[in-house]
């Protein structure tokens, strides 16, 4: 007997709903970059208006390299 074991079909299913979320999660963080994206930083507390973009696009980048792990 082989040590892997090929996962339930249900597993797999489940394992590439949670990919296209993170994939997802990452385009539209970056398609909504000027919009939605920059306006959630902008409410904080203590604004960062110099690094917004570069942590909503560090954001999108560690969603895409979830998403690209699970697949």
């Amino acid at each position: 007997m082989s040590a892997k074991t090929k996962a339930a079909p249900s597993l797999d299913l489940l394992r590439y709903s949670l990919v296209v979320v993170w994939l997802a999660t990452a385009f539209v963080s970056v398609w909504e970059l000027h919009g939605q994206s920059l306006d959630l930083l902008a409410k904080l507390p203590r604004p960062l208006p110099r690094w917004a973009t570069a942590v909503v696009l560090a954001g999108a980048a560690v969603d895409a390299v979830i998403g690209l792990w699970l697949a």
